[in-house]
């Protein structure tokens, strides 16, 4: 088969998700990281190792948040 343009296009669009999402994680910025995560799932494409990267560093910033503010409130009480 024979790849169209708008093929070509959609794959070229994946990739540069996937560009985003790779380096928001090499950032370590949430808000990046958050609004690649939302382009690429919003785009419907499927799973793919840096958009498990980015949901886990997610993930460890909500831990982190979490436990820096229950030790905050420890602070206060």
């Amino acid at each position: 088969m024979i790849p169209t343009a708008v093929s070509r296009a959609a794959g070229r669009r994946q990739r540069v998700l996937r560009r985003r999402l790779w380096n928001a994680c090499q950032r370590r910025q949430r808000e990046d990281i958050q609004r690649a995560v939302a382009r690429y799932e919003r785009g419907g494409y499927p799973p793919c190792a840096d958009l498990a990267e980015a949901k886990r560093l997610l993930v460890f910033f909500q831990l982190r948040d979490a436990r820096n503010s229950s030790a905050l409130w420890s602070l206060v009480l």
